[in-house]
């Protein structure tokens, strides 16, 4: 092999080996990361072009710092990113870009959407909202459970939250404010978050709104009217009762029986244990099983009459809506 050598040089107080012109091929000045490093170089030595043997490199100095001229491997896999790592060109398979699909993996060597990580992603506020706040999505693998997180003031609230084993949503975990559970029921504060079917679970409580144009309240269930004062019962006495309430507003239904018979008298109390008090009177109806007599009823707070009597018959049967 024929070649050609130049004598070594010292630079600023360091040394490198010497150029080695060949035949087929230059040999650069070879040196270790620690020899490179420990030269005292000024602007005067721009330009200089070393060999790193501990990086397989080959470094310029621009003047102030050294610059590097990357491998084929020092970027890392084929995809892999680029990145300025202390002032070498370099990449690595947990930050890639796909260019056949067009997608980038942070954490994810091979990402199957447009952007995905493995890891924590956070939009962070402006200048005007501090450097602590900003909103934070992740998904936490040991418990199976994703999070969109606000953070004020480097608090975590977790604002919304997706159970993958339950299939469960909630909104605002500190208190529950709003589930969306297994059964695409939508829970609020004070529901039972287990409710099935699909619909809207209210509190067991009423938690009363101000705004005339909210609707703070559902209900269904069952009551039992106790045997009012106006009632004639021959044999034993049983009733039965159902109610809905809907904010204010409330539709009740039920019956009073007679093992033998059952009567009311005109302007007789049926019923003193409505399942919600009564704001105002409000008209009702009742008929008797034969539904051979009918009568206008109304509700008073609590209370339950008839108008009109009823006659004689086993059971009597009454509804009636109104407001609480």
């Amino acid at each position: 092999m024929a070649f050609a050598s130049i004598n070594q040089t010292s630079v600023g107080g360091g040394s490198s080996n010497a150029l080695s012109i060949q035949s087929d091929g230059i040999f650069m000045p070879r040196l270790s990361t620690a020899q490179r490093t420990a030269l005292a170089l000024t602007t005067s030595d721009t330009g200089l072009t070393v060999y790193d043997f501990t990086l397989n490199n080959l470094f310029i100095w621009n003047g102030t710092a050294w610059e590097s001229i990357p491998g084929s491997g020092d970027a890392g896999a084929n995809g892999s990113v680029q990145y300025n790592d202390n002032g070498i060109v370099s990449g690595a398979t947990n930050f890639v870009w796909d260019k056949v699909n067009g997608r980038v993996g942070i954490g994810v060597p091979v990402p199957l959407s447009t952007v995905q990580s493995a890891g924590t992603v956070s939009v962070t506020g402006g200048a005007a909202t501090g450097a602590a706040n900003g909103l934070h999505i992740r998904f936490d693998t040991a418990i199976n459970t994703g999070y969109i997180s606000a953070y004020h003031a480097g608090v975590d609230n977790r604002d919304l939250i997706y159970d993958a084993k339950t299939h469960v949503w909630l909104l605002a975990a500190a208190g529950a404010s709003l589930t969306l559970n297994s059964t695409a029921n939508l829970v609020l504060r004070g529901g039972t978050a287990a409710a099935n079917g699909v619909g809207v679970t209210f509190p067991a409580v009423q938690v009363a709104s101000s705004d005339a144009n909210c609707l703070d309240d559902y209900e269904e269930g069952t009551w039992v009217p106790t045997q009012g004062s106006g009632l004639t019962v021959v044999g034993a006495f049983s009733s039965s009762g159902t109610y809905t309430k809907v904010g204010r507003l409330v539709t009740i239904a039920g019956t009073v029986n007679g093992s033998t018979s059952i009567a009311t008298s005109a302007t007789g109390l049926m019923s003193a244990a409505l399942p919600f008090a009564s704001s105002q009177q409000n008209v009702g109806g009742a008929v008797n099983s034969a539904t051979t007599v009918s009568a206008h009823c109304i509700t008073n707070t609590t209370d339950f009459y008839s108008i009109t009597a009823i006659g004689a018959t086993t059971s009597i049967r009454f509804s009636a809506t109104y407001q609480v």
